[in-house]
């Protein structure tokens, strides 16, 4: 493969790359996270209380913080 083959491939690999990123994968983009004026907390499966009209396990508790 001469020089600009190679440079041609990593290009077009570089380009299909770039729609994807570390952060964000699958369900994490949905879920919240901390941030200066809420602090997430996320429950082992045997700590997690039974809440809401179905009596759903949550699996986080979202507490705000005061300043």
């Amino acid at each position: 493969m001469s020089r600009l083959d190679t440079l041609a491939v990593i290009a077009t690999l570089l380009a299909l790359l770039q729609g994807c990123t570390p952060h964000c994968r699958g369900d994490l983009c949905e879920r919240p996270a901390s941030s200066a004026s809420a602090l997430v907390i996320w429950w082992p499966p045997q700590m997690r209380s039974e809440t809401g009209p179905n009596a759903e396990r949550s699996d986080h508790q979202i507490v705000p913080l005061e300043r």
